[in-house]
C-alpha cells in the first residue's frame, strides 16, 4: 500500500485513515472468508422489502446510555462497510464513498454528532457526505447539482472530525480520494490479502473453533442470548489493529488516552471519483 502513488499523495491524515480502511477490511472480510471456509457455509440475509438483503433489529437504551462505558465490548466493536454510490453524478461517472463504522476506535465518529440539524432526519449521512465531499473537491456550485447547501454547515463539524482539515483559512478534504482505476488496484490489494489469510489461518481458526459453533434457535427467547455475542467477533479485530499498532505497523495516536480523537486520523473511509 505505501508503495502507491494514490497513498504517496495523501496528506499524513489521509494515510493513516487508509491505512486503518486497509485493515478492517482485510480483517473484516478474512475473518470471514475463513470462518465460511471452516464451516463450509454463509450467512444468509433475508430480502427486504425497501431493497438488499440484511438482518433487521433494535435496541432500546436508557437516556445517559453510553456504549463505551455500559457494554465492555462496544468499546471494541465496529460496523461493517458501508457504500454509498452514485452513477453519473454531476461531472463525475462513478462516485462511491466506503467506510467503517470504528465505534470502538478512538477517531471522532461524525455520523455521532448530537447536532445534526444540517441533514434533514432520516438522511442518507454517507451519501451526502460523498456529495458534499465532491463538490468541494471540484469547486462545483452546491446549487448547481441539487446539493443542499444548507449542508455546508456540517463542515466545521466534519473538519473536527478530520474528514476536512484547514488550509490558508479554507477547509480540504482530509480523506483518501482515489480515482476508480487507483481505486481497483486498492481492492485487488486488499483482495491478495485476504486470501492469504485465509491460507494463515484456516488451519489455526479451525482447531479453536473446534466444539464451538452454536446454533441459534427460531423462538424468540434465543435472541437476547445471540446478542450477547453479536460483538464478540469484533473484539478479534481489535485486538489484531492494537497489536499492529505496539508493533509500529498502524499510527499510534495514544489509543487508550485520546478520548476525543485529537490525535487519531479519520475514520476508516475512501473516496473514489471516476
Amino acid at each position: 500500500l505505501r508503495q502507491c502513488a494514490f497513498y504517496e499523495r495523501c496528506s499524513f491524515d489521509a494515510r493513516n485513515s487508509l491505512e486503518l480502511y486497509v485493515a478492517f477490511n482485510c480483517l473484516d472480510y478474512g475473518t470471514y472468508m475463513t470462518f465460511s471456509e471452516i464451516f463450509n457455509t454463509e450467512q444468509q440475509f433475508k430480502e427486504r422489502p425497501n431493497g438488499g438483503r440484511w438482518i433487521a433489529f433494535g435496541h432500546v437504551n436508557f437516556k445517559e446510555f453510553d456504549s463505551k462505558e455500559h457494554v465492555e465490548l462496544l468499546a471494541h466493536s465496529y460496523s461493517g462497510e458501508r457504500i454509498a454510490r452514485f452513477d453519473k453524478y454531476a461531472n463525475s461517472e462513478v462516485l462511491e464513498i466506503h467506510v467503517y463504522g470504528a465505534d470502538g476506535f478512538p477517531c471522532y465518529p461524525y455520523y455521532h454528532s448530537a447536532d445534526y440539524t444540517f441533514f434533514p432526519e432520516n438522511t442518507d449521512i454517507d451519501a451526502e457526505i460523498a456529495k458534499l465531499l465532491y463538490i468541494m473537491h471540484m469547486g462545483i456550485d452546491p446549487e448547481s447539482v441539487g446539493l443542499n447547501p444548507e449542508y455546508l454547515k456540517a463542515i466545521p463539524w466534519l473538519t473536527k472530525c478530520k474528514i476536512f482539515r484547514e488550509e490558508e483559512g479554507k477547509p480540504v478534504i482530509n480523506i483518501p480520494i482515489l480515482h476508480k482505476d487507483e481505486a481497483q488496484a486498492l481492492w485487488n490489494l486488499c483482495t491478495e490479502a485476504k486470501y492469504e489469510m485465509v491460507k494463515d489461518l484456516k488451519e489455526l481458526l479451525a482447531e479453536f473453533y473446534k466444539g464451538k459453533k452454536q446454533e441459534i434457535p427460531a423462538h424468540l427467547d434465543s435472541v437476547p442470548l445471540q446478542k450477547q455475542y453479536l460483538y464478540a467477533d469484533n473484539a478479534m479485530l481489535f485486538a489484531t489493529i492494537r497489536e499492529a499498532i505496539s508493533r509500529g505497523k498502524l499510527h499510534d495516536g495514544n489509543y487508550d488516552n485520546d478520548r476525543n480523537g485529537v490525535h487519531q486520523p479519520p475514520c476508516p473511509m475512501v473516496l473514489v471519483i471516476g
